[in-house]
């Protein structure tokens, strides 16, 4: 585990992130990640 940490901090492993969502848009995002039309993570933003 701490060896993928070194990993993430030096840039040689980087999420793929799909989409980001203001939280008021919360539901487009469930709906999105159900769809299962995602290619990454999906992030709602407060």
């Amino acid at each position: 585990m701490r060896e993928l940490f070194g990993w993430i901090e030096t840039g040689q492993v980087k999420p793929v992130i799909d989409a980001v969502f203001p939280l008021q848009d919360g539901i487009a995002a469930i709906k999105k990640v159900t769809g299962r039309n995602v290619m990454g993570k999906v992030i709602v933003k407060p």
